[in-house]
């Protein structure tokens, strides 16, 4: 942790020496000097970092290591202040003369340790706990198992059972609290893959890898975690990559006890807080009161998490002191019941968080929309921002300025006023979801025309397209070659009054896993579709296909997930053969009216793990062939005639 500390300072400085070449002063050379003293320390801590981990380690090392964590702390906490200094008045150098007298405080604890390392360290004996009565073990095992229900008393039924649980972990706190941990899995915290990657990516933890993005290097780290069974996984996509994760409970105490250790990040609630005493990282509030202690006002928080609380609401005094107060944040997760106008404090404070990389909210408010103010152009370092509101938020033109943005997730973003910048966004990685229709379609062409222009895209969601949005879309689509995920939604095709919209794509994306067409009226399938063998996930809606689209999709040996749903095909058969679909796992046929007969050869669907079958009135009788699916463990079935004679299968 400690080299850690150094290195996110050097990630701080290398490319602040490259863009501020020239520094008045003299500034630039003592940076440069700072650079390379802290270059040479980082390598010697690689080692004393390693040292500090083990049982035997003296409390001198352990003193030491954690005096020059908190001193690379400091130096990030200097060169954050510079900036926001800098871009508030003229430079100065009383930061520089402020950050060189720390690096040399630094060298001094450093030498310090290389002699004081030379003395032998000192051996703790420990010492064999003494195993719980039978009545502790119970009353700490009830604690733990039911610590956010029953008040934590276990209830009557579960007395015995409880007992003999308690009883067998043979007075081993540590076994008991494991257990009762697992049992209670109210109080796991689980977490999204893809938001966790982007918030290890904002606070500095994931190193570039020649080849891969940051995105895909963070995966690594966290399959790494889980084949250390640091972390579990909780869900599983449909092709077996992790969907997301949550904390070991067996290793949970040993966790949260290295987090208070390294001051790595501090929790409060409703029930109280860790320490809040020394220098204060990452912070996460799960309780809106007022009274928290001074200490957190002055302490140097980089990553904070308001997570909702039902029971109370952010006051706008505390909201305003979040913006006002911790403006060194990084990571801001903000996911808070409130009857605070939240526009108005964005307003006034969002830009000068200039440090922000990731930025979410959830404002659960009376608010009909939250207004995202011009200033958050000011924010130049973001690279996630995730809007997530029951109506929506208005976002400023100004958002095209950030350059850096590589993620942008709403609910059905209108992004009209992005159109003559949003082009220049090329981080952009992921645009979800989007609102194409608008009262004048050439302002929808034209939004669509320059998203050809974001050739990093790899997850994009569209909704309300149009007739004559299809020929601009389809030529933005070709240029997408790194596209992965695509949704693409139409308006009530039902109601509408042109009869087909496809699209015509020469050079589909070859990297195209996951496709989602919402109300796109193929009639038949087409080629493009067949063409993606690399196709993993496949949902059809409201297409109005005349012809079973199975004997196409069939021989899609990647297809591992299919989707038919209202309406998507209008055919009073499907049939699926001998020798197809040996990969798929899961398979939804869903409200389509017509259908009266599916038939399943022996030897089709062969791997299928999940069938759903619901809302086909004209039925006849069940799917002829379903007993061959040997494989099957889940079958969904409602509102389908003779549904009485599924369970018997």
């Amino acid at each position: 942790m400690a080299e850690m500390a150094v290195s996110f300072v050097l990630d701080q400085l290398i490319p602040l020496l490259k863009e501020e070449a020239k520094l008045l002063g003299g500034i630039h050379k003592e940076f440069a000097d700072t650079k390379d003293e802290l270059e040479c320390i980082q390598a010697f801590l690689k080692d004393a970092d390693k040292k500090a981990e083990g049982d035997n380690t003296s409390e001198g090392v352990k003193t030491w290591v954690k005096q020059v964590r908190e001193a690379g702390f400091h130096i990030e906490d200097v060169v954050d202040d510079y900036v926001i200094q800098v871009r508030q008045r003229p430079r100065d150098s009383g930061c520089v003369a402020l950050l060189s007298k720390i690096v040399h405080s630094l060298k001094v604890i450093t030498h310090r340790h290389q002699i004081s390392s030379e003395i032998q360290d000192i051996k703790f004996i420990l010492h064999e706990l003494q195993p719980l009565t039978k009545e502790q073990s119970f009353e700490l095992f009830n604690k733990k198992a039911f610590q956010y229900e029953f008040d934590g008393c276990c209830p009557k039924g579960l007395i015995d059972i409880s007992f003999e649980i308690a009883r067998k972990c043979k007075g081993l706190p540590l076994a008991i609290v494991a257990i009762g941990g697992l049992l209670n899995v109210s109080r796991r915290l689980h977490s999204s893959i893809k938001e966790t990657d982007s918030k290890w990516i904002a606070e500095g933890f994931v190193k570039e890898e020649s080849g891969n993005t940051l995105e895909e290097v963070a995966e690594g780290y966290l399959t790494e975690l889980i084949h250390r069974s640091l972390v579990q996984v909780s869900s599983v996509r449909i092709d077996g990559k992790t969907k997301s994760c949550c904390g070991h409970d067996l290793t949970r105490v040993m966790l949260l006890e290295k987090c208070e250790d390294l001051s790595f990040c501090k929790h409060i609630n409703e029930n109280g807080h860790s320490s809040l005493h020394g220098i204060i990282r990452r912070l996460s509030i799960t309780t809106h009161s007022d009274d928290f202690p001074i200490c957190i006002e002055n302490s140097r928080v980089r990553s904070l998490f308001l997570l909702k609380n039902e029971s109370q609401f952010l006051s706008e005094d505390f909201t305003r002191r979040i913006f006002t107060q911790y403006r060194r944040l990084k990571v801001l997760e903000f996911e808070v019941y409130s009857e605070v106008k939240l526009s108005n404090i964005l307003h006034e404070n969002l830009g000068s968080l200039i440090h922000l990389k990731y930025l979410s909210f959830m404002n659960l408010s009376t608010e009909t929309q939250i207004e995202l103010p011009k200033s958050i152009a000011m924010l130049q370092n973001l690279e996630t921002l995730i809007l997530r509101h029951e109506v929506g938020y208005k976002i400023p033109k100004a958002v095209s300025k950030l350059r850096k943005l590589r993620h942008l997730l709403g609910i059905r973003m209108s992004l009209f006023q992005l159109k003559g910048g949003i082009g220049g966004m090329k981080s952009l990685q992921t645009l979800s979801s989007v609102v194409i229709d608008d009262d004048d379609d050439d302002d929808g062409i034209e939004l669509i025309k320059v998203l050809g222009k974001l050739k990093r895209l790899r997850k994009l969601s569209l909704f309300l397209v149009n007739e004559d949005h299809i020929s601009t879309l389809s030529s933005s689509l070709n240029e997408m070659q790194h596209l992965e995920n695509l949704k693409i939604g139409t308006k009530n095709v039902r109601n509408c009054s042109y009869h087909f919209i496809d699209l015509h794509l020469d050079s589909p994306p070859y990297m195209l896993q996951s496709l989602k067409l919402s109300g796109v009226l193929l009639v038949k399938l087409p080629e493009w579709i067949l063409q993606h063998q690399n196709l993993v996930k496949l949902k059809l809606e409201l297409s109005l296909l005349k012809d079973d689209p199975m004997k196409c999709l069939e021989n899609m040996q990647n297809l591992l997930f299919l989707s038919i749903v209202n309406i998507a095909y209008e055919g009073e058969s499907l049939h699926f053969h001998d020798g197809g679909f040996q990969n798929l796992k899961e398979l939804h046929i869903i409200f389509l009216p017509n259908l009266n007969s599916i038939v399943i050869d022996k030897g089709a669907l062969q791997s299928l793990k999940k069938f759903e079958l619901s809302y086909i009135p004209k039925l006849k009788t069940v799917p002829a062939g379903i007993q061959h699916l040997e494989k099957l463990q889940v079958l969904n079935v409602r509102d389908v005639p003779h549904v009485e004679l599924y369970p018997k299968l």
